[in-house]
């Protein structure tokens, strides 16, 4: 997801240096800049909730084996 965030920036900041694309470039350059920032607090977000998942699950588990 990063990956393709950081070309829309690239993309973006290419589109600016072309003089009849130049706020195309700028908004598309700006919209890559700003995924690629909130992309790990998305991350974040889904393993924190991925986590407690694997959690309990393990705990049931273990109460499992050692219940028989």
């Amino acid at each position: 997801m990063k990956k393709i965030l950081c070309v829309f920036s690239a993309a973006g900041m290419c589109l600016s240096m072309l003089t009849p694309y130049f706020v195309q470039g700028i908004v598309i350059g700006l919209a890559g800049i700003a995924g690629t920032g909130v992309t790990p607090l998305i991350y974040r977000a889904v393993l924190q909730r991925e986590k407690v998942k694997v959690e309990d699950r393990v705990m049931e588990l273990s109460q499992r084996i050692i219940n028989g």
